[in-house]
Order: C-alpha cells, then structure tokens, then sequence
C-alpha cells in the first residue's frame, strides 16, 4: 500500500505487485503522506489539498496557496507547509496555524508525535512544534533545507542546499558532513543507523550510524522524494516517473 504523486495530478498506487494509476483533477501535486490506507493526503502547489478515503479523493481548500509538503500522525491531526506558512487539519476543517511572526517559505514537514513536529525551509529555517507552539529553532547555517526526517525527540535530521545535513541531538542541531554538494531534497529515516538521503542526479546516499556512503541507482534523473521502511525496504521517486 504505496502512493506516489506527481505532475498533473498523476496518482499511482502499489498494491504489492503493480502500479494502478489515480484520476488526476490536480495542478502539481509535490508531496503525499498518510495513517491509514483509507486516510491519505496530497498537496497540490497551487489548490490545496487532497483526500483518500480508501474510495475516492476529496478536494480541501485551507486558504493558503503553494503548499509543498504534509505530514499526518492521526485522522484528526495533520499538517501541511508551503510558502505561506503552515495549516492544521483538526479532522474537519484545514486552519492557519498561529505562528507570531510569518516565516521564510517552508519546504518539509515531519515528526514522531502530536506533539514532535518539525519543518523545514529556506534561509536555514527550522520550527519545532511541542503540542501547543511553533518555535524556531537555531539550525547554525544559512543554507535552504528542503528535506526533514525525526526517529524520536532526540533524533532527527534536516538537509538542503549544497549537500547540507543537519542532525538533533535533543539539545541542539550540529552539522553532519555528507561528502556532497549535490543538494538533498529527501530523507527517509527509520533508525539510528539507517538514514537515507536522496537528491539531483540520481544521487543517493545511505548512513550506517557512522559515515554517508553513496549508492548507485541506475538513474541520472532527480530523486524527489524518499520512503524507508526498513533497511531492505526503500523506495524513491525520480522527476522522470
């Protein structure tokens, strides 16, 4: 039970043995998360957000356009990010979340919890959300971060701009060299020591708790978007399908 999305509104579906392509009746959908097979969300850069109810998509508007990424813990709990800030699904209704002052464009989103919830973007941007607040949080660079990833509260990883890679010790957030430039647009992590990273060019990068090392994928296309099971159980989209 796999969903990847893409261009035009494409939708496809893994069932174990084939990929079933969706309708589309969507702009650019950029990312997809979801708690259940009946309990599925899209973004679209321009028009919202999309449903699966295990049946059909349903179309959400939550009033902020250039959403770019959504992260889900429950039915009743999710979370979407793009250039206008961050919305909150309450199991009803999407609403603007309440963050002071308005951010730099944010690019991911991702946790461990209700109440352990990171998102990232540009300028080095990072926000932490403990269950009743948004904070920022210091990320020591400059850099855009594009992609974030959390295994508990005291471990987590961010990456961008630049072969950027960021790590939470629970403290603070502490540079990681990645031997790369090339920048990294996703992460997957499923424990301590199996991180994934994914980028342009096909690139790909896998750390086993104590170094990055690059993998061969076959593809010289950008890798967008990663998902990590397990460590013999990875998948990544590339930007040519």
């Amino acid at each position: 039970d796999l969903w990847a999305v893409g261009d035009g509104g494409v939708r496809v579906h893994w069932d174990g043995t084939a990929w079933t392509e969706s309708r589309r009746d969507a702009d650019w959908l950029l990312d997809v998360h979801g708690t259940a097979p009946d309990d599925v969300w899209a973004v679209d850069i321009d028009y919202g957000l999309h449903h699966w109810d295990g049946a059909a998509w349903t179309w959400f508007d939550p009033g902020q356009w250039s959403l770019a990424a959504v992260w889900a813990s429950s039915r009743t709990e999710a979370w979407a990010v793009g250039h206008n800030g961050i919305v909150r699904w309450d199991g009803s209704t999407w609403t603007p979340a309440a963050l002071g002052e308005r951010p730099h464009p944010l690019q991911d989103i991702g946790g461990t919890a209700p109440d352990d919830v990171w998102t990232v973007g540009e300028a080095g941007q990072i926000l932490h959300w403990d269950g009743a607040d948004w904070r920022p949080v210091v990320s020591g660079t400059d850099r855009g971060l594009l992609a974030v990833c959390a295994l508990a509260p005291t471990d987590a990883w961010a990456a961008g701009v630049d072969g950027a890679v960021l790590r939470w010790d629970g403290s603070a957030w502490r540079p990681v060299p990645s031997g790369t430039r090339t920048p990294v647009r996703a992460l997957a992590c499923p424990a301590t020591d199996d991180v994934w990273a994914a980028g342009t060019e096909g690139m790909l990068l896998h750390w086993d708790g104590a170094g990055w090392t690059r993998l061969p994928t076959g593809t010289w296309s950008g890798l967008g978007n990663l998902i990590a099971f397990r460590s013999d159980d990875v998948w990544a989209a590339a930007y040519d399908g």
